[in-house]
């Protein structure tokens, strides 16, 4: 997994071609990376990366204070928030402590690197609101973080400080982990015969096991007739309290909390669906990637077009026609979008990646330049401000621009 664009809740971070990760936004915990902490950034600002180290690919977590990257070599790196031990190297980090390389705001201001298992190396990471899971080389999942709602898959809602370090998670006899993504206090992982299990908290029916109950150990994913869901998942992203996939047949269906539309089924009947429900993208068209905000969903499809819908504020959707209040025309519930409809990119390009944190989306254009819209009070647009909601691209230096993404829906090379 080669993810060239990730972040945080308002934290946005890039893996460039002069070999740098780059970040902009929020940095309350010291989640830009650049040894600071309190100063948000409004510009693309160079990671503090371990000597000899190049990143490879990054974390998605629109829910987390804290980010990672995966090195060329196979090491994770963690930074950011750490008051739950979701770095990963054994340790906390409390308010106003310095102890263990905090930073007194409970974060670690540069990358950390995670204590994996003797002779493993990463190859898929996510970060959840307090916790952090990894696929590994030999297709484990392990995890590391607050467990209250069984967060880490381990069979047990207990935490301590064995917590602060990976635990292996609890995958069914015989399976191993493909892809991966985490929200708030939930994770859900496809496995490598394409069904999927989740874990943690269920609120809304966010693990689509039928019903709201938390659960420690990994859970199948099921149909409405309660039995392990016949859906061929092939990927999978994680808001506030939804889930989303991507099947085999490149069809996309979602699950979870839909009090804002980010379903995108016009699910009428009540605000949550306990199982996968089939998104209303355009006919006769691929869903190739897919991202989750807090409350808005985006699908990249198989002509570079990306359609978005959920929560309209701020112009995170970036649609030609924004929702307001009392609005019900042109795919509108009130000031939601209800309707999937095409996020404008620049004149002339398409888009191949992005990245959605909580109130706003970041997409990776076919040239390689990052394009931002949505809510910029911590300059996690990249526009050289905090205000504005874009559209906007972000400033990099002359010549570079992204390195290859594997979540390029061409797959070519960009």
């Amino acid at each position: 997994d080669n993810v060239s664009i990730g972040g945080s809740r308002e934290t946005t971070c890039a893996i460039l071609t002069d070999d740098s990760i780059k970040c902009w936004g929020n940095n309350n915990y010291g989640q830009v990376g650049d040894g600071s902490v309190g100063t948000s950034r409004y510009v693309s600002t160079n990671v503090s990366m371990p000597s000899g180290k190049q990143g490879r690919s990054l974390s998605h977590g629109s829910q987390a204070n804290h980010l990672c990257a995966i090195m060329t070599d196979g090491s994770l790196y963690c930074w950011g928030y750490n008051y739950y031990g979701q770095i990963g190297d054994g340790t906390t980090c409390t308010g106003g402590s310095y102890l263990n390389g905090c930073n007194g705001q409970t974060g670690r201001s540069s990358p950390i690197e995670v204590s994996l298992p003797t002779g493993r190396t990463a190859t898929a990471v996510s970060t959840g609101e307090y916790h952090t899971c990894a696929i590994l080389d030999d297709g484990s999942v392990w995890c590391w973080g607050y467990n209250d709602n069984g967060e880490l898959g381990v069979g047990n809602m207990s935490s301590g400080t064995w917590a602060y370090s990976p635990s292996l998670t609890l995958l069914p006899a015989g399976r191993t982990a493909t892809a991966i993504a985490s929200g708030v206090g939930h994770t859900c992982a496809v496995l490598d015969d394409n069904s999927m299990v989740c874990w943690g908290r269920n609120s809304y029916g966010k693990l689509g096991n039928g019903d709201s109950a938390s659960r420690s150990s990994p859970t199948y994913v099921t149909g409405s007739d309660g039995s392990v869901s016949a859906l061929q998942f092939s990927s999978v992203a994680a808001g506030y309290d939804h889930t989303c996939s991507i099947t085999t047949d490149n069809d996309m269906y979602c699950w979870g909390n839909d009090n804002q539309e980010q379903l995108g089924n016009v699910y009428t009947s009540q605000w949550a669906s306990y199982h996968p429900l089939l998104v209303n993208l355009p006919a006769a068209r691929e869903a190739m990637g897919v991202i989750a905000g807090g409350y808005h969903t985006c699908a990249i499809l198989d002509d570079e077009s990306m359609y978005c819908w959920g929560q309209d504020n701020d112009n995170r959707l970036n649609t030609e026609y924004n929702c307001n209040s009392n609005d019900y025309t042109n795919g509108c519930d009130a000031d939601d979008r209800d309707i999937p409809a095409p996020a404008i990119p620049p004149s002339g390009r398409s888009i191949v990646a992005a990245f959605a944190g909580s109130q706003y989306t970041c997409a990776l254009i076919d040239n390689g330049g990052v394009y931002c819209f949505g809510y910029n009070g911590n300059g996690q647009l990249g526009n050289g401000s905090s205000f504005g909601n874009g559209p906007s691209f972000v400033d990099f230096p002359v010549a570079v621009s992204l390195t290859t993404s594997d979540r390029d829906s061409d797959h070519d090379g960009v």
